[in-house]
């Protein structure tokens, strides 16, 4: 259930491949192994030069289908990096750090094992937006 699971979070910095060294911090972001891409604000990636490369329909868990753009990102999490597709979040969108990323970051070790400085921070509450999240507790699905 929804309301019986932790809530994991952790600080974010988004690069652009083409920019290397010119970071975004994303604060408290939600950490979701259930969702395949990660979340970012559009003007955060806009702000870094990162493009639109393509477009990816997501279903959510009342069946709607959302089209939102992806462009290529380093994320940084857990004092380590990896190279990503990262989802042009829209106003409402939750900004959040997904599988895939978490996969090329070697899991981010440091996230899952403790919270901290640079680790996650657990505290089993909701937080506002979080009530976007589908039942299962993650983000909308990609939809092929």
């Amino acid at each position: 259930m929804a309301d019986d699971m932790g809530i994991l979070r952790t600080d974010v910095e988004i690069e652009s491949p083409l920019r290397e060294g010119d970071r975004r911090l994303l604060r408290d972001v939600l950490v979701d192994a259930g969702a395949e891409l990660s979340w970012a604000p559009a003007s955060v990636l806009e702000s870094l030069g990162i493009t639109r490369r393509k477009p990816i329909r997501f279903q959510q868990a009342d069946g709607t289908i959302l089209e939102r753009w992806v462009g290529f990102a380093i994320v940084h999490a857990g004092g380590t990096f990896t190279a990503d597709e990262v989802v042009f979040g829209e106003p409402g969108d939750i900004t959040l750090l997904g599988a895939r990323s978490l996969e090329g970051g070697a899991r981010f070790p440091t996230l899952m094992h403790h919270g901290g400085a640079g680790g996650a921070q657990h505290d089993g509450r909701d937080r506002e937006g979080d009530q976007q999240l589908d039942e299962g507790g993650t983000a909308p699905r990609q939809h092929s």
